[in-house]
């Protein structure tokens, strides 16, 4: 696993309170995708149900936490438009 995706599932399951384990059976119906869009690089975990979270990677490689409902309107959007 890449340092970076890790980093996205740490963030994630610490935010649900819940230790990270990439085995089980709830990590493995999640998927990471990552986004680029004005310069800036996304992390977006989804399952069937829809984005879960996503997480913005700054420069220095550190996470921010991003809305689901911001991406959603101007990132997502501004992709489908293009």
């Amino acid at each position: 696993m890449h340092y970076l995706e890790e980093m996205v599932w740490v963030a994630y399951y610490r935010k649900q309170k819940k230790p990270f384990n990439p085995y089980s059976p709830e990590a493995k119906e999640q998927q990471i995708h990552w986004v680029e869009h004005a310069g800036k690089t996304y992390a977006v975990i989804q399952n069937v149900n829809g984005i879960l979270a996503v997480y913005q990677v700054r420069n220095d490689y550190s996470l921010k936490e991003i809305d689901i409902n911001w991406f959603k309107t101007h990132v997502l959007k501004a992709e489908s438009s293009k």
